[in-house]
Formats: structure tokens, C-alpha cells, sequence
């Protein structure tokens, strides 16, 4: 099954401080500054903007393709990262078992200054559960560079199933080792009944 696209300009996503939605001209500054400090690009794949046309740039890929949010925290009305959507290591495993499924991969980005505040895990589960309750995606893939830990914390709280070590060419062409997980509908319908239950 080929992945689900996701268009985000027909999606909006808020939680309790942060608001998801379509990256717009007027975030260049605040996408700028964020994607510009060492270290928060190179997390997810690729360098810190040396310049605020590179952020132009690939600011303008965001609105024209439409997969990825702008992460905005409301106290602010700030841009301080961003969340995409993309076809997943799923579809390219011809041994995977979750091929069949409905599926995306998701990813993030989060400015420095906002790291440690619990707002990642806060979008993500949003996320998830506007996929799984809008019956988007029967499963949703993810992965984390093996030295990212904070990734990996966040991904696991969520209930991401681990399956396997892989490697990930990243888009300044060093090849990085990574870990891959899944989480299906189903697994996590159950997580959330036994949560209600405990309650």
C-alpha cells in the first residue's frame, strides 16, 4: 500500500499551548532563527541554515508541498518547529510485515530554546490520535538516529513499537545509523483503554 499524503493545508491541529498548522511567508523570521542554531538540524538530517535565504527557500518547499506543519506555541504565537509528514522506511521493506497497512512517517523538529518542556511529546500524541481517529492511517512509522536519545524518549512514551536498526542517507549525504519503529491503530486503541481504565 502506497503511503498516505497528508495536506496540511486541510488540517489544523491545537493542543493545550501549541497550534499545527500550514507554514506561511510570515514564519521566514521565526523559521530563521530556529533552523539556524547548530545542532537542531543536525538531529533530523540535515545542517543548520548558514543564511535566512536557505530558510526562504526550503520555506517555500513547506507551503508549495504541503506535508509539513508549522509548530506555533500559542503563549507567543511563535513559530519553534516543525512537524512532517512522509512516505515511510515501511513501503521501501519488501520483508516488511506493515506494508498492507495504510501508513505514513512522521518527523519533527524542535527550536533549542523549547527543548526539555514536554511540548514534542504534547504535538506528537496530538498528532497520532488526529491520525488514528480520523481513520487517516491504520499505522504511522518512525525513526531516530541511534545517538538521539531525546528522540528515542519521546518515541517510546508514545508507544512506538521498535522493529529493527536500519541506516538513513540524510540530505547532506552522510549515511546515519538509526532505529525504526511502528505503531499501529489497533496497539494503540489498547494503550489508550488501558489508560481510561486506570484513571
Amino acid at each position: 500500500m502506497s503511503y498516505v499524503k497528508i495536506d496540511t493545508s486541510e488540517h489544523t491541529i491545537e493542543t493545550e499551548r501549541l497550534i499545527l498548522r500550514l507554514w506561511k511567508e510570515t514564519d521566514l523570521m521565526d523559521f530563521y532563527l530556529y533552523a539556524s542554531q547548530p545542532g537542531v538540524g543536525e538531529l533530523a538530517g540535515w545542517h543548520h541554515h548558514k543564511n535566512i535565504d536557505e530558510s526562504k527557500e526550503i520555506l517555500e518547499m513547506f507551503i508549495t508541498n504541503k506535508n509539513d506543519f508549522a509548530i506555533v506555541l500559542k503563549e507567543t504565537n511563535k513559530v519553534i518547529g516543525s512537524f512532517g509528514f512522509h512516505d515511510s522506511w515501511v513501503n521501501k521493506d519488501d520483508e516488511s510485515e506493515y506494508k498492507n497497512l495504510k501508513n505514513l512517517s512522521i518527523g519533527y523538529v524542535l527550536a533549542k530554546t523549547y527543548w526539555g518542556r514536554g511540548l514534542m511529546p504534547e504535538a506528537l500524541n496530538a498528532v497520532i490520535k488526529y491520525l488514528f481517529d480520523n481513520d487517516i492511517v491504520e499505522a504511522i512509522a518512525i525513526s531516530h538516529f541511534q545517538h538521539n536519545i531525546q528522540s528515542k524518549r519521546v518515541i517510546e512514551k508514545a508507544g512506538f513499537k521498535f522493529v529493527r536498526d536500519g541506516t538513513h542517507m540524510t540530505r547532506m549525504g552522510i549515511e546515519h545509523k538509526d532505529k525504526k519503529y511502528i505503531l499501529l491503530k489497533n496497539s494503540f486503541e489498547e494503550l489508550l483503554n488501558a489508560s481510561l481504565e486506570n484513571q
